[in-house]
């Protein structure tokens, strides 16, 4: 009886130790801070490199003008619209160089437009804001731009889940704030009444001209 409860009594204690040494592992590991801020270094640095991948797709452009890349890497989905009218007017002597996904190319009074969306923040993002550039072009840029690849009906499907479809550069006029009302319906109940739901994205819009565009590859 006595050797058996030494020897639970030894196994107890090797446990007791294997929990201590596992509890001490287990406190030295990062705190959570510590772990967002990990994340957030290695986002920054994904963004960087990607933003010296475009550089030199741009190259030719660089020693040309002076680009800055938009956004800058310290912009989140909830920035205000003032927040990006006062950056957007502090770079009146730069071009601003943007990820763009394609959106329209429509002519006004005798104007060309293109439109590309261009998200705001480099977080991870499941709805995230949106600007809208309206950029004058040409009607030799236009032509390109016709000819070009367009996004087939699965990018549209993704959304900005996907890659952008060009690298943009463009002189930007100004930013101001747009509402795109969405309205759906469906039937509830038996008597047939219909629940009207309205939604209000948030999206900003930026005037301007465009300078160039680089298509850039699907598989990236």
């Amino acid at each position: 009886m006595g050797k058996a409860l030494a020897t639970i009594l030894k196994n107890t204690k090797s446990i007791f130790v294997v929990f201590l040494a596992l509890s001490f592992l287990w406190g030295c590991g990062p705190s959570y801070e510590e772990k967002q801020e990990q994340k957030e270094v290695a986002r920054k640095e994904a963004a960087e490199k990607k933003r010296a991948e475009e550089k030199q797709l741009l190259s030719h452009l660089s020693g040309t003008y002076n680009v800055v890349h938009f956004p800058p890497l310290d912009f989140t989905d909830s920035i205000f619209t003032y927040e990006l009218q006062k950056y957007i007017g502090s770079q009146q002597d730069s071009f601003i160089a943007f990820r763009g996904y394609i959106e329209d190319l429509e002519k006004v009074n005798d104007k060309i437009y293109i439109e590309f969306s261009c998200i705001v923040s480099n977080e991870i993002y499941i709805e995230p804001a949106i600007l809208l550039f309206r950029l004058e072009v040409t009607e030799k840029q236009a032509t390109e731009f016709i000819r070009n690849e367009r996004p087939s009906s699965i990018d549209r499907l993704i959304g900005f889940f996907r890659e952008p479809d060009y690298l943009v550069v463009a002189k930007i006029k100004g930013i101001s704030k747009i509402k795109k009302y969405e309205v759906s319906g469906s039937v509830a109940g038996d008597e047939g009444e219909v629940e009207i739901e309205i939604e209000t994205p948030l999206k900003f819009i930026g005037s301007g001209a465009l300078i160039e565009a680089v298509k850039l590859p699907k598989n990236r």
